[in-house]
């Protein structure tokens, strides 16, 4: 089991956001942050199917309230 993780840098950011005009989409900046998605990125490999339920079901355990925005 292997887990890597990311944070989009600066640059990358105001590109999407530029790219994606997301800038008119959102009254403030705060806002466009509250709803811009793919900032934060998880890798999870593993080398058998095994693991891979076990995490799977450790990870819908951890991921199963649902807020008012759709997401868990």
């Amino acid at each position: 089991l292997a887990a890597r993780g990311r944070v989009k840098e600066a640059t990358s950011l105001r590109e999407k956001i530029l790219r994606n005009n997301l800038y008119t989409e959102y009254k403030t900046p705060e806002n466009l942050m509250e709803n811009i998605s793919d900032i934060i990125g998880v890798r999870i490999e593993c080398r058998f199917i095994d693991d891979e339920r076990k995490i799977f079901n450790e990870i819908a355990n951890l991921f199963r309230v649902k807020s008012e925005n759709g997401y868990y």
